[in-house]
């Protein structure tokens, strides 16, 4: 895969990080704001999608090995940034 595709690549990776996050932010607001336990439900999804997040990390580490093998020197340092 050319670097495009791998900058590419990792925006999805990301986007998929940014989903998890905004599907956290309710429930961490309704739990401090009620202060009241989570359903299993919810506890459910969340276990599933902490399974997922540990393989979207797993993701973004392999693709962003891969940009920084494909860089050049002089290019390294905008792609650590561009990790975060």
């Amino acid at each position: 895969m050319d670097m495009f595709g791998l900058i590419r690549k990792r925006g999805g990776v990301k986007h998929k990080l940014t989903s998890f996050i905004n599907f956290l932010k309710p429930i961490f607001e309704q739990f401090n704001r009620d202060s009241s336990s989570l359903s299993e439900e919810t506890i459910i999804e969340l276990e599933e999608r902490l399974h997922k997040l540990t393989l979207i990390f797993s993701e973004l580490d392999e693709v962003q090995a891969l940009v920084e093998a494909s860089c050049d020197e002089g290019q390294l340092d905008g792609q650590y940034k561009e990790q975060d």
